[in-house]
């Protein structure tokens, strides 16, 4: 092996493999088209070349991107996603090749370089468009400078490392703090030689060199905003303070602990910090590898409490330090005798493997009501739009085109001058700013943003599209919303109070469907017509027995069938329990009502009274899925003002596990 060892070390043949062999992988796993509204912004700024220092933008991104972008292939974001692909296999190679020259073993790097390359967060980043794996590239570089300072003895390597951190704050502000580590190294070094002054400014001339870019850049934002506080807020935080440490210390733990196994689902995962362990234990290593482990446990702390869903992502970087960290432990396994070592190593190396099975085990777990991972990566957000829990959690996005089918269907389904609200969580920016601006679909669309984090300028308010509704109907154009659900609450609870105003399903296939907002007619006197349908609130419960508990219930994890308004009135009950529900009628008349229930495998059975008369006796309400009943029932007088339902629990099936209920709607059949 010492052998093997020697001429690979010599010929630096093993990370040129390494580069091939992952970027042959990760093109095979790359998503053919677009992404979630972050790969669109991106693409756009590649496309029109935004060179600036606002946190969002990425400036060595967006020039190494504009390479790719001129490559000769008619999908625009199949050509950005290369980016990542290149840049995810070059970061490999480089992680490689510090492990191998520190620990002079091809097993210990080679199988560390293998978990960080099918590390949930590395894998991710490197099949889709995004910064994040040009900041793995200048992290990697790092710990490769680190190496050199340590094992040649080198000082003359602080020079790139510190020309290396001006060169990450030009990708990421994020790379602050591989500034903070480097600065720790710097300093351990600075008080252990003589020539300080000298050794300074090398390193300061160094770091000035790297920041050469981003200094021009904010120097030319100066100028044309002339407002150096507002500069400086935008190219440190931008529109993010408010989610900074936005999370409890508890879920920020949970989280990190949670993101953590999705980065080595393997025996990998024992192996970081018994290499802490060992790196802290020893002076000489704790002193040589003090920058990378500040760099990890500022970058750590700092975004665990960040409050986003792609919080994995800035943690990336913390996670590549991880696997390095590694290397150390598994050095030692090296040592061990050569029957203990070979066998651990094919352990590890089949572990690894198996591990990607992890990844779409979650997502189907997601995907069922029982599911173990359901609580954390479902599709209740987007259950009528898109798969979102696979793009979430599946690595390998070779097969996703859920965003690609849905703006289609968008472009195909919606009539002529209709307005569509999306917010910056769906796809708003790979429908206007993708899809409308550089492939000229449907220009005649109107997409609204809404502001769903509270980012300043980023998208409307509330208010400001209640009012784009009213005066949309009003015209008599057509206004549809991609959900109902969060976070458009507040939109609905305003439309839904109002008589003449109701959303209607509209159909873009079998499986997918957005929300058309209508006006009911009007008859020739100007009055409302009679209402239809009543589709129950939580305020329109009368009275209860005291053992009744009552929620809104949202039905988007059931896509199969259709709840008006996608919710229910969710009832927990005893047996005989109780509750009334008001119905406000305009006239008596007798009518034939159809009752939508949800029937379920913990419901019971019910009776129904009108006005203090039973219409219905014994319904059952158990069925083992969740699924929409209806009952409709004949002849019914109905009050020319408020008349009671009231529901009764007289018994459950003997297959079902409780006496719960929950009702949708009550409409008339004509």
């Amino acid at each position: 092996m010492n052998g093997i060892n020697h001429v690979f070390f010599r010929n630096q043949i093993a990370h040129i493999l390494v580069f091939l062999i992952s970027l042959s992988y990760y093109i095979h796993c790359l998503c053919p088209g677009i992404g979630f509204g972050d790969t669109a912004i991106l693409i756009d700024n590649i496309q029109r070349f935004v060179m600036n220092t606002e946190v969002n933008t990425h400036p060595l991104t967006v020039l190494i991107g504009k390479l790719f972008i001129f490559l000769p292939t008619e999908n625009l974001a199949y050509r950005a996603n290369l980016i990542s692909a290149f840049s995810g296999a070059i970061a490999l190679s480089i992680f490689f090749k510090a492990s191998f020259e520190y620990h002079e073993n091809l097993i210990t790097s080679f199988i560390c370089t293998l978990a960080l390359a099918l590390s949930y967060s590395f894998f991710w980043h490197s099949t889709l468009v995004e910064n994040y794996s040009i900041s793995s590239i200048v992290t990697s570089t790092s710990l490769l400078f680190y190496v050199r300072i340590a094992k040649r003895r080198e000082e003359k390597w602080f020079y790139p490392l510190f020309a290396l951190f001006g060169i990450g704050i030009f990708n990421h502000v994020q790379m602050g703090f591989l500034g903070m580590g480097i600065g720790i190294a710097f300093l351990i070094h600075f008080y252990q030689i003589k020539n300080r002054l000298p050794f300074f400014l090398k390193c300061l001339l160094g770091f000035l060199l790297g920041l050469i870019p981003w200094i021009f850049l904010f120097i030319r934002d100066f100028l044309a905003n002339k407002n150096f506080s507002l500069v400086l807020k935008n190219a440190f935080m931008g529109s993010f303070e408010n989610i900074f440490f936005s999370q409890s210390l508890s879920v920020a733990i949970q989280e990190f602990i949670i993101i953590y196994i999705f980065q080595f689902p393997n025996l990998f995962f024992l192996f970081p910090s018994v290499g802490i362990y060992l790196l802290v234990r020893n002076k000489i290593t704790l002193q040589n590898f003090s920058g990378p482990l500040i760099h990890f446990l500022t970058n750590s702390f700092f975004f665990a409490f960040y409050g986003t869903w792609d919080k994995f992502a800035f943690l990336l970087q913390s996670f590549l330090l991880l696997a390095f960290f590694g290397s150390f432990s598994l050095s030692q396994i090296q040592l061990k005798p050569k029957f203990i070592a070979t066998l651990i190593n094919i352990l590890l190396f089949l572990s690894i493997l198996y591990g990607l099975n992890f990844y779409p085990m979650v997502a189907a777990s997601g995907k069922d009501p029982e599911g173990l991972w359901r609580y954390q990566y479902n599709n209740d957000y987007s259950a009528n739009l898109y798969d979102q829990s696979s793009y979430v959690v599946l690595p390998n996005k070779r097969h996703f085109r859920e965003v690609e089918i849905y703006c289609n269907l968008i472009f195909e389904k919606l009539p002529k001058d209709a307005t569509l609200l999306e917010d910056d969580s769906r796809t708003y920016y790979p429908l206007a700013d993708y899809y409308q601006k550089y492939y000229q679909k449907r220009k005649d669309i109107q997409f609204l943003l809404m502001n769903s984090w509270g980012i300043a300028g980023w998208g409307l308010n509330s208010q400001e599209l209640i009012k784009e509704i009213r005066n949309s109907v009003e015209m008599g154009k057509p206004f549809f919303l991609a959900s109902l659900s969060n976070p458009y609450s507040t939109i609905v609870e305003v439309i839904s109070a109002d008589e003449g105003l109701y959303f209607e399903k509209f159909p873009l296939s079998e499986t997918r469907w957005i929300y058309q907002v209508k006006t009911r007619s009007l008859n020739p006197k100007g009055t409302m017509m009679l209402k239809e349908i009543w589709d129950f609130k939580i305020r329109d419960i009368a009275e209860k027995s005291t053992d009744i508990l009552y929620e809104r219930q949202l039905m988007f994890s059931y896509p199969n069938d259709f709840w008006d308004n996608s919710d229910q009135v969710f009832i927990s009950a005893k047996l005989n329990s109780f509750f009334e529900l008001k119905l406000n009628h305009t006239r008596s008349e007798t009518v034939n009502l159809q009752f939508n229930f949800t029937a379920a495998p913990d419901f019971g059975i019910i009776n129904i009274y009108l006005n203090q008369k039973k219409i219905f006796e014994n319904l059952d309400l158990y069925k083992p899925n969740v699924s929409r009943l209806s009952q409709s029932i004949q002849k019914l007088q109905l009050l020319g003002n408020d008349n009671i339902l009231k529901f009764e629990i007289v018994e459950r099936n003997q297959n079902s596990n409780g006496y719960k209920m929950g009702i949708d709607s009550v409409k008339i059949v004509r």
